[in-house]
């Protein structure tokens, strides 16, 4: 029989105790990566959500503000944090939108001037406060021939 030298032997021995070491090493930081992908893909899901949201609020607020640019200045009247004149369709999606309209006379009197600012509160599902507003003077419309 061919018997083996004793340093090869213990060659083999420490050979094999890095490759346990090495086969750790490898899942965990192939654990990593993988929590790395995944919270990557949820932050980038939240992101598109939050933009989602973002302008439906942005277009229910311009939409608004044309509802109070056709309106006469007999009309709006002035209010504090009132809802909306228009019903908003994109903000279904929303769960606890807020829409708010504010007019207010604008100026010290002289001109007959009305400042509205519209806007939109909402919470995202991670529980962050979110606010669009938008502010517009509306005037006495002149009739031109």
């Amino acid at each position: 029989m061919h018997k083996r030298p004793v340093a090869q032997v213990r060659r083999m021995g420490n050979q094999n105790g890095f490759a346990i070491a090495d086969a750790v090493a490898a899942t965990a930081m192939l654990t990593i990566g993988i929590f790395a992908a995944f919270y990557s893909m949820e932050r980038g899901i939240q992101s598109a959500r939050y933009c989602h949201q973002r302008q439906a609020a942005l277009e229910a607020v311009q939409s608004e503000l044309e509802v109070a640019r056709a309106t006469s200045l007999e009309e709006l009247t002035v209010r504090e944090r009132a809802p909306f004149n228009s019903s908003p369709e994109g903000l279904a999606s929303m769960p606890g939108a807020r829409p708010w309209l504010t007019v207010e006379q604008y100026g010290d009197g002289t001109a007959d001037l009305r400042k509205v600012t519209a806007g939109v509160d909402w919470l995202t599902r991670e529980g962050r406060r979110n606010r669009v507003q938008l502010v517009t003077l509306v005037g006495p419309r002149e009739v031109y021939r």
